[in-house]
């Protein structure tokens, strides 16, 4: 609309006019147009953990000196060792090791650990060796260890444990005196 004063008669007039407005579109240049982009989704699958506990730790028969304390050992190759006075002693049986034997991905970084628990009767007590775990027949280490599974798909490991016997343990015990758990998960 336009607006004019005459200056004749001093009054102001309107006009209507045609104003040209320009119209914006909303749209978007070639050079704001949407774009894309794509990345892969990869997976790699491999076997469940899953454990078997095929032997539990056995001290076999031991003496309880009646003037010291005892230290038995069973490491995680089976082997022994004894510590305390001359009647301390295995005096039967085999003792072994605790066997779990672990399927998971061959090559696969699992993360084990052994957590031994002691359930021995009174003057007596069950606990782990400083190094309780052996994998796949390496030497004996840390309690928890981060290996890759065996290339099998198979991995067996083994674990010690300590019995302290004082003169107080009562004689004639027989049975459960801790337990050995294995947690495992992929690292």
């Amino acid at each position: 609309m336009t607006i004019a004063m005459d200056r004749r008669t001093g009054t102001v007039a309107s006009c209507a006019a045609r104003i040209a407005v320009p119209i914006v579109t909303l749209g978007l240049s070639p050079m704001g147009m949407a774009q894309e982009s794509n990345v892969e989704a990869n997976a790699t699958l491999i076997a469940p953990l899953s454990i078997v506990a095929s032997e539990g730790l056995s001290f076999g028969t031991l003496a309880v000196s009646m003037g010291t304390s005892c230290i038995y050992e069973v490491l995680p190759d089976g082997t022994t060792n004894k510590s305390g006075d001359q009647r301390c002693a295995f005096l039967s049986g085999a003792p072994t090791a605790a066997t779990f034997e672990l399927d998971c991905g061959p090559g696969a970084m699992v993360r084990m650990e052994v957590i031994h628990s002691n359930l021995a009767p009174t003057g007596a007590e069950f606990a782990a060796l400083a190094r309780p775990m052996a994998v796949d027949s390496a030497p004996a280490g840390a309690a928890m260890q981060l290996l890759p599974c065996d290339s099998d798909g198979r991995s067996v490991i083994h674990a010690g444990g300590r019995l302290t016997t004082r003169p107080t343990a009562g004689i004639g015990f027989s049975g459960r005196v801790g337990t050995i758990r294995l947690e495992v998960i992929y690292d």
